[in-house]
């Protein structure tokens, strides 16, 4: 069995809904660059959890890009760190329009941004949820949907649906 078939297994199902949060979606970044775009998620979701701080947030999505770019392929990008100022799995979605260098493996502009934000106990949830939103961002026509969004909640929408079609 490999990792993937394993991750879509029914234990697993609906695990985004789960972590999706509309307060932790904006279907309209306006950030130019992979600093200012990190900065404006980081500071969506300190908006959105007053307890947690912009600051930290930014600064571990930054030493995590600095190890390898978080942009996988065809405009997606999933940013993510352990951060002890979370208690628990934390996902923020965000749509840039324009899209930007974010140093993907194909080169392309990235317009979809996956942040994970994990507690640093939390590891083996943590890869379940990358791995989970890799096979729902795979499917037919979930890019193009999220790209046309208007709101945060038809991001929600289109996710939560395309994760039911597994």
């Amino acid at each position: 069995m490999q990792f993937g078939d394993y991750c879509s297994r029914t234990p697993f199902k609906q695990m985004l809904e789960k972590y999706l949060n509309i307060a932790l979606i904006n279907e309209d970044l306006k950030a130019a660059d992979k600093r200012s775009l990190i900065a404006e998620l980081a500071a969506l979701i300190a908006k959105a959890c007053p307890d947690l701080n912009a600051d930290k947030i930014g600064k571990a999505l930054e030493e995590r890009e600095n190890i390898d770019s978080t942009g996988v392929e065809e405009g997606v990008a999933i940013p993510h760190a352990k951060v002890d100022c979370v208690s628990e799995l934390t996902v923020a979605v965000g749509v840039a329009k324009r899209g930007i260098d974010f140093g993907s493996h194909d080169g392309i502009p990235t317009r979809l941004f996956f942040v994970l934000l994990a507690p640093p106990n939390a590891a083996g949830e943590h890869m379940k949820v990358l791995a989970r939103m890799a096979k729902v961002l795979s499917m037919p026509n979930v890019k193009e949907k999220l790209l046309e969004s208007k709101s945060p909640g038809d991001i929600y929408s289109a996710l939560v649906e395309a994760e039911k079609g597994l």
